[in-house]
């Protein structure tokens, strides 16, 4: 459920940059007033990745919407000026409660 007065949104969900595919439960999505921050996090025996992903409201060219495979699944694409992160980042999360992160972007100016 969307709580309108909270100063900041955390989501789990997966992230796809690049070529790279991180897959639910593995990244969040941190939405607030000045930035938004995808996390990946995977501490495995045999694999161990732990990257962030900062953008600011100057970086930001466009947020999209983009649809995942057939119906289980919605995503954010983040277009950027950030020379030092891929240009293909999209965070995914399932079609059901994406509308929660829609409202976060818009509460805070990220998209209308």
């Amino acid at each position: 459920m969307f709580d309108a007065t909270a100063q900041n949104y955390t989501f789990t969900g997966g992230l796809r940059t690049g070529i790279w595919n991180y897959t639910y439960p593995s990244c969040t999505f941190g939405i607030d007033q000045s930035s938004l921050i995808l996390r990946v996090n995977i501490d495995l025996p045999t694999l161990k990745v732990n990257k962030e992903y900062k953008f600011f409201k100057g970086e930001i060219t466009k947020i999209e919407i983009v649809n995942g495979f057939l119906f289980f699944s919605r995503g954010i694409r983040i277009n950027h000026t950030n020379e030092n992160y891929d240009k293909k980042i999209i965070f995914w999360y399932w079609c059901f409660g994406f509308n929660d992160i829609v409202d976060a972007l818009k509460k805070f100016s990220w998209i209308t």
